[in-house]
């Protein structure tokens, strides 16, 4: 049977004190996942939201250019996005049909309390957090939508789904039933525009309507099809090859059960060939990087949170994952900048990781892992984020109390430390019925 990665409630991070990325490892998986991957992110998770913005693409562009909400901050594709969430929410909360709906939770408070979505009441950053700002990258890289323009293939998209939802009349020229159900939305969010908010009730018996239209576990056949061709289609980067590969791999014997990153990539850098290769090469490498300075840090976490009392270097030093790093980082530091083909890249690591270069000792090394973690932490914007180790007067180290770890996070060796977007991909292939 196939795992999949949990799909929780959608909930962007909002901790503070630098609880992300302690070493400054993330940037550049990120921007490697981008060049793979081109259009993805970590967050997305369901495909049907693309045809979510090609059908409000399609009912705001009726609407003045420039015409904003009452307050002078929303635009039309904000009070449209309200209402396809109260929609889905009123409809399917608490179902599996809409689990990975930015957004849900806000909705979910309001109907408790009988109140409208509007700006105070759904999400700080709509344009960030909301579905439109976490899939709009895709819609680009897709042709989709482009600044709030329905693109070639986000037409193809509609008359897709209009043709699976027995809608004529939406975007093609002739049929009722999708020429009412455009002026009902046209209207209600017009209505929302001028008031700043959600006009009609929870009860309106029309949100059951846009929600069965644009729930996202209900992908028609026709829109399926167009969704695959476009994710699979690719001339920028290497998504095509690695869906594919992707969907290979789940039914080879390579695959056991609990998919992991690390066996993945690891098999399609073995059948590789062409541009994707020394990409995959910098990927690996930096991965294999990325955990031995990861499981040292997070073994002192542990050991820390352990014994909670003030350690020093020496003591520290005696770690099976500090040993381990003390007799590779160095190497595995040279490894990874010669597989950097791409300049930036290489200069991007050799900036945030060369302190690692020469390692002499185990205690050394841990000096150096400490140094790298405050200078990421001082470095973070705005003003830069606490220690998660603190120096005593006695020159020993103590664990901030937000970072005591209950159990060992140290991993496997040949595990990764980042997510090259097979988490989206999974999801997006198990909604649209290929996996």
């Amino acid at each position: 049977m196939i795992e999949f990665p949990f799909l929780s409630e959608y909930d962007p991070e909002t901790k503070s004190e630098g609880s992300l990325d302690p070493l400054g490892t993330y940037s550049i998986a990120d921007k490697l996942a981008t060049v793979l991957v081109p259009g993805f992110r970590e967050r997305m998770r369901r495909p049907r939201f693309l045809t979510a913005m090609a059908v409000g693409t399609v009912v705001c562009n009726q609407f003045d250019e420039e015409l904003i909400a009452a307050d002078d901050i929303i635009p039309p594709w904000q009070v449209y996005e309200w209402y396809v969430v109260q929609a889905l929410v009123k409809t399917f909360r608490g179902k599996p049909d809409i689990i990975g709906l930015p957004g849900s939770d806000k909705a979910s408070n309001a109907m408790n309390h009988d109140l409208k979505l509007n700006a105070s009441r759904y999400l700080k950053s709509p344009s960030v957090f909301g579905f439109h700002g976490v899939y709009r990258t895709l819609a680009r890289a897709l042709d989709v939508t482009y600044n709030d323009q329905l693109g070639e293939h986000g037409d193809r998209l509609v008359r897709a789904w209009e043709k699976d939802q027995k809608l004529a009349g939406f975007l093609s020229p002739e049929g009722e039933e999708g020429k009412s159900f455009k002026s009902l939305l046209y209207y209600a969010v017009k209505e929302g525009i001028d008031i700043g908010e959600v006009k009609r009730s929870w009860g309106w018996n029309f949100f059951n309507t846009i929600a069965e239209h644009l729930v996202p576990s209900k992908i028609g056949n026709q829109e399926g099809k167009v969704l695959f061709d476009l994710i699979v289609s690719d001339h920028k980067g290497f998504r095509g090859i690695v869906i594919l590969k992707l969907m290979e791999f789940l039914k080879s014997d390579s695959y056991h059960g609990n998919f992991g990153e690390s066996a993945f990539y690891h098999d399609l850098f073995k059948d590789s060939s062409g541009d994707i290769k020394p990409l995959l090469k910098s990927i690996l490498a930096y991965e294999t990087f990325s955990r031995i300075i990861t499981n040292a840090f997070e073994e002192i976490l542990f050991h820390m949170s352990d014994f909670k009392k003030q350690t020093d270097i020496s003591e520290m030093s005696e770690l099976r994952s500090i040993r381990y790093a003390t007799k590779n980082i160095a190497n595995q530091y040279k490894l990874t900048i010669d597989s950097f083909s791409e300049t930036k890249g290489k200069i991007a690591f050799q900036q945030t990781f060369d302190i690692f270069e020469q390692v002499r000792s185990a205690s050394d090394f841990v000096e150096l892992l400490i140094q790298h973690h405050r200078n990421i932490q001082k470095n973070k914007p705005p003003n830069g984020k606490m220690d998660w180790l603190v120096q005593t007067n006695m020159g020993k180290w103590i664990i901030s109390p937000n970072y005591v770890r209950k159990k060992s996070l140290v991993m496997p060796d040949d595990s990764f430390v980042h997510y090259y977007r097979t988490s989206s991909l999974l999801t997006f292939l198990k909604d649209l019925k290929k996996i």
